[in-house]
């Protein structure tokens, strides 16, 4: 009964110092799903009370160092990051840093070389509103990386730190990423609502309306609801680089439509051999289509259309489509015909574990009563690229950016 007296007054004496040094925080929880992630202030409290060869006043003193050095942690790990304002006096935080980040605005593909040469292999492609890593920026070519690839851009197809997070503010459509490990989307703008779907970490989303307490986000064309503002940061819509691997020489067009800058940009002048010409194809698919109709083959040639419009109701895959229309049209392209429609798409191959997928499967998402609304193109590990909405266009994003609902597999 001592020792539990003893406990209590040190946990009172630890609550009173954190309460004087850094004020306190509190905020409903129903919406967060938390993790072990959560640091506890006990352990430094035990020391104090295990501690029983040293005075009472030194065991205070320790009590109140661990104290500060918790709450000095708490203050760093908090620290003011900036903000954005969204109108009518909603703001979020700033989640993008481009200190070490350069943004790609040409007015088309651009290729990635594997040395800094137009004559190098070229390992990879990026679309305008590309983000990619610098690891060493040079007078003419820089070192990058950018969706598992490496390699070298011209620095004239670049923007650099503070000049590219002004370009993202001025031209880039505005995301909310999620910074909670996951979180419940609400149907309105109330924590007593119904939870539509839960969304994980890192995963972004499109914004339709910020309030003072709670966003409202476009999951996909076919769901949308809230969000608390707390567990949201701001980003910027991007892509990703593109895996290749072929002869230096000579290129092909890139079947990509990317996003038009609004403000000047860098000249995009550039050797026939660095910028691919911009030119529509005048099939649907391009003359490099893989001919083979193997599932990896599939999602490698539905990557080239990341960036590029959604249209409801289209299956254009360079001037847009629908969820549906892209997956339609990408195994079109091999040949395969599927229905038009995701509710219909879900009724014909082999149905497959969530838990055992292959690159080419189909996933289809509903709003948790079994009627499907959307689909997606599985392209391994763990992500998917589907047509998502009209703000955002095709997309990769991971698997469970909503909770999948079913699998299919068309080829083998």
């Amino acid at each position: 009964m001592k020792h539990l007296t003893k406990r209590k007054t040190a946990y009172a004496l630890m609550a009173c110092i954190l309460l004087t040094a850094g004020g306190m925080h509190s905020t409903k929880a129903d919406d967060v799903v938390y993790t072990e992630e959560t640091v506890s202030i006990t352990s430094a409290v035990d020391r104090f009370i295990e501690a029983g060869s040293i005075g009472l006043m030194q065991k205070k003193d320790l009590a109140i160092g661990n104290a500060r050095a918790i709450t000095e942690t708490f203050r760093q790990e908090t620290a003011p990051v900036p903000q954005v304002d969204m109108g009518s006096g909603a703001v979020l935080p700033l989640g993008l840093d481009f200190s070490d980040k350069a943004l790609v605005v040409a007015q088309s593909a651009v290729n990635i070389r594997e040395e800094g040469s137009v004559d190098a292999k070229r390992v990879g492609s990026i679309n305008c509103n590309g983000l990619v890593t610098v690891k060493q920026k040079g007078d003419e070519w820089s070192l990058i990386t950018s969706g598992g690839c490496e390699g070298y851009i011209k620095n004239e197809f670049l923007l650099f730190g503070s000049e590219a997070a002004a370009y993202a503010e001025a031209n880039l459509t505005k995301m909310a990423r999620v910074t909670a490990s996951s979180l419940r989307v609400r149907e309105s703008a109330s924590e007593d609502s119904k939870c539509l779907t839960q969304i994980p970490q890192g995963e972004q989303y499109a914004i339709l309306n910020v309030g003072a307490e709670w966003t409202k986000i476009a999951i996909d064309n076919s769901l949308s609801g809230y969000v608390k503002n707390e567990f949201i940061v701001l980003s910027y819509q991007t892509c990703s680089a593109v895996v290749v691997n072929d002869d230096p020489a000579p290129e092909t067009p890139v079947a990509q439509t990317p996003q038009q800058p609004t403000t000047q940009a860098p000249s995009t002048e550039a050797p026939a051999t660095e910028a691919p010409a911009t030119q529509e194809p005048t099939t649907q698919a391009p003359a490099s289509v893989p001919t083979s109709s193997t599932g990896d083959a599939i999602a490698s040639y539905a990557l080239q259309f990341e960036g590029n419009p959604y249209v409801y109701g289209g299956s254009s895959l360079t001037n847009g489509t629908d969820c549906s229309g892209f997956t339609m049209s990408i195994y079109a392209a091999f040949g395969i015909s599927i229905p038009r429609t995701a509710d219909s798409q879900a009724t014909v191959g082999q149905e497959v574990s969530l838990s055992a997928l292959y690159p080419g499967d189909l996933i289809f998402y509903d709003h948790g009563n079994g009627s499907i609304n959307h689909v997606a193109l599985y392209i391994g590990n763990g992500q998917v690229i589907h047509a998502s909405t009209p703000s955002t266009g095709i997309i990769i994003a991971n698997i469970n950016y909503r909770t999948p609902c079913k699998a299919v597999r068309i080829v083998y």
